[in-house]
């Protein structure tokens, strides 16, 4: 285990960490968790590994925030319209009648073919 500042990180075999005691309002650990990403792939943050100021890492806020750090925040998919105040967290229902996810709600990524699309 490595830390910087209060930022644990924790090699997942064969590729992926999982960071703990993730506070998004140091730069440095924001940095920190960019790197981390493209260095190993995968990075989990548990529900309870992280906040946002007084706000769990699961809050809109954290997770915009979160998002954020790799880039520009799409405002909604063209396809859904915003369900929400903020108009950037969607809750999608992904269970049909039968309880079997649809194809379409596997992971995928969303706009991949703009000429700049997310980076994550």
């Amino acid at each position: 285990m490595k830390t910087l500042s209060t930022l644990a990180v924790h090699q997942i075999k064969p590729f992926g960490v999982k960071l703990t005691n993730v506070d998004l309002n140091s730069p440095e650990q924001c940095d920190r968790i960019r790197e981390l990403l493209y260095e190993n792939g995968v990075v989990i943050i548990p529900p309870d590994g992280g906040s946002f100021g007084d706000q769990p890492i699961q809050a809109d806020a954290s997770l915009l925030k979160l998002a954020g750090l790799f880039g520009k925040i799409e405002n909604y998919h063209p396809v859904n319209a915003p369900k929400d105040s903020t108009g950037k967290v969607q809750i999608l229902e992904t269970m049909g009648d039968t309880g079997i996810p649809a194809d379409s709600f596997l992971f995928h990524s969303d706009m991949s073919w703009r000429v700049n699309p997310s980076r994550a």
